[in-house]
């Protein structure tokens, strides 16, 4: 709040016919609506902090690497949020094999709003390639699970918090989770969110972390 109050008073300086530093008005924004989503979850005591988890789904077939590079695009995303956002996103795990023995990520994910903003974003995300017939379209298909942290403190250890969150997950992942997102870069760049219902083209601006400002 104090952050937001001195953005607020220096942009209030600017004389009227200056044009105002964009910067400034982009943090304080920010920090508007990040700090709206916190006082939400204390007034209804929605957890704080989640476990997020990333999930390639490989399939048989050809295209078993781009479900792998699809899975990696999403982590990107993640964590190209958690930056903009000023988020405290911690790597568990991650694999970085790029081939077809698949990929998965785990994080600890803390900050303002950080848990409600991310909820959102458990199920599927797809990635739709066009093509002529129907065997020769593809889907590469990722997971995406949240679950809220524990009120206690996490553990010191990376092997008891893996254990910690993978059993919290669990207990939370639903058997068919359904369709969050669908994206899809031809013809012609598309993404399409089913829970908000908006859609746009500017595929670069979901992927590159601002997916949870449409």
């Amino acid at each position: 709040v104090e952050r937001a109050l001195a953005l607020q008073t220096r942009l209030e300086g600017h004389r009227s016919k200056e044009i105002l530093p964009r910067r400034l008005i982009t943090i304080l924004s920010q920090s508007v609506y990040l700090l709206s989503v916190a006082c939400k979850d204390v007034l209804q005591d929605c957890p704080r902090e989640a476990f997020l988890l990333v999930e390639a789904l490989v399939e048989g077939g050809p295209d078993r690497a781009g479900a792998v590079s699809f899975g990696h695009q999403i982590a990107d995303m993640y964590e190209a949020w958690a930056k903009n956002r000023n988020m405290r996103l911690t790597r568990v795990s991650r694999t970085d094999i790029r081939n077809d023995t698949g990929m998965r990520a785990l994080y600890c994910v803390s900050g303002y709003g950080a848990y409600t903003i991310l909820a959102g974003e458990t199920g599927q995300h797809i990635k739709e390639h066009p093509g002529n017939t129907a065997k020769e379209r593809k889907r590469n298909r990722v997971r995406v699970t949240v679950a809220p942290q524990p009120d206690a403190p996490l553990p010191s250890s990376i092997g008891a918090v893996t254990g910690l969150a993978e059993k919290t997950l669990a207990a939370v992942k639903a058997p068919e989770p359904e369709i969050v997102r669908r994206y899809c870069d031809e013809p012609s760049p598309l993404v399409r969110d089913a829970p908000g219902g908006w859609r746009t083209r500017r595929i670069d601006l979901v992927l590159g972390g601002t997916f949870d400002l449409f």
